[in-house]
């Protein structure tokens, strides 16, 4: 308030001078209220997960405590209504209970302490429930448990579950490139022998990890092969005998054999068919002469080749005229 009243301002050279004059008016400042005191920011914020915990009795429980400016401070856990399990374990914020029972169930503290001074910068706080009795084991089966199926079909697998989802892999080895999983259903589709092996069923659920195995055989299939002994063609003089045996090179299950004429024409009465995949002529006759087919057949697929016979007849002389002599001179034709 003394400072109110009539100031002056005066400027002057040597043309002269001039002065102009203001009022100033002091108003009373109205009261005001005390300042108040802001709580101190914490230096570093601290959060745990999970914030709640629920288990079964054997379970393993981690908290994880994470410092938004982990520099210069050291996390530690403690329990705020007792003292830790034998089984636990605190290691750079990250808190382990092994093999958990209902006793560890309590509420956990997550404490920042400033390295150099000791002084605690920050807590957070779990809550960890552990139930009794152990978590239920899910129920797990295959169906079937084994089976042999025949190369180039399709096998199937089931597997029954109460929890899921499922996993399917071949044990020792990659699932084939043949294989297609349908939910719970594991199928390969044109199964070959490298396919056969133990096949597993994978279930994760709350209480952990679940197998069950099963067993795929697979019977080898083979489309025939065949080949002619002692060759393809023969010749033989009308009279004689011939052979010709068509031999299984492969071919699973085995397969059966049958000779025909290429022609279509029935064999003649001189010819068997032996069991052994053998055509065997019997005084052969002109008639015989021709293609001779063998055939081998089974459930997947079938062969031909094909055997050639010929025959020849011994020569024959003829004179005419029968009985007669006949006389010529020296130069006569």
């Amino acid at each position: 308030l003394v400072d109110e009243g009539l100031y002056t301002c005066t400027a002057n050279n040597s043309a002269g001078d001039d002065s102009e004059t203001v009022s100033l008016y002091v108003r009373s400042a109205p009261p005001t209220a005390p300042p108040t005191t802001a709580p101190p920011t914490p230096i570093v914020r601290l959060t745990v997960q999970p914030q709640d915990y629920q288990g079964y009795a054997g379970d393993t429980v981690r908290l994880e405590c994470i410092a938004s400016s982990p520099r210069n401070i050291r996390l530690q856990w403690s329990r705020l209504d007792g003292a830790l399990s034998p089984n636990a374990r605190d290691a750079d914020g990250i808190f382990t209970i092994y093999n958990a029972q209902p006793g560890d169930s309590g509420y956990y503290t997550c404490t920042a302490v400033d390295w150099t001074t000791g002084v605690v910068q920050q807590e957070v706080r779990a809550r960890v429930n552990v139930n009794s009795p152990s978590r239920p084991q899910p129920t797990i089966s295959i169906e079937p448990p084994r089976q042999t199926v025949p190369q180039g079909t399709t096998a199937e697998l089931r597997c029954v579950t109460n929890e899921g989802p499922i996993q399917w892999s071949k044990a020792g080895d990659t699932l084939p490139a043949n294989a297609k999983i349908d939910g719970n259903i594991l199928r390969i589709e044109r199964i070959q022998v490298l396919d056969r092996g133990v096949y597993v069923c994978q279930v994760e659920g709350p209480a952990g990890l679940s197998r069950i195995t099963a067993i795929i055989e697979v019977e080898r299939r083979e489309v025939p092969a065949i080949e002619l002994f002692p060759k393809s063609s023969q010749t033989v003089t009308e009279g004689g005998s011939a052979l010709f045996q068509c031999r299984v090179l492969q071919g699973i299950p085995e397969p059966s054999l049958h000779w025909s004429r290429v022609d279509g024409t029935p064999l003649s009465r001189h010819v068997e068919q032996l069991p052994t995949g053998v055509l065997r002529f019997n005084s052969v006759a002109r008639s015989d002469e021709g293609q001779y087919l063998c055939t081998a057949d089974n459930s997947q697929g079938s062969a031909t080749t094909v055997a050639v016979l010929e025959v020849q007849s011994l020569p024959k002389i003829t004179i005419t005229p029968v009985g007669q002599s006949i006389k010529i001179s020296l130069g006569q034709v």
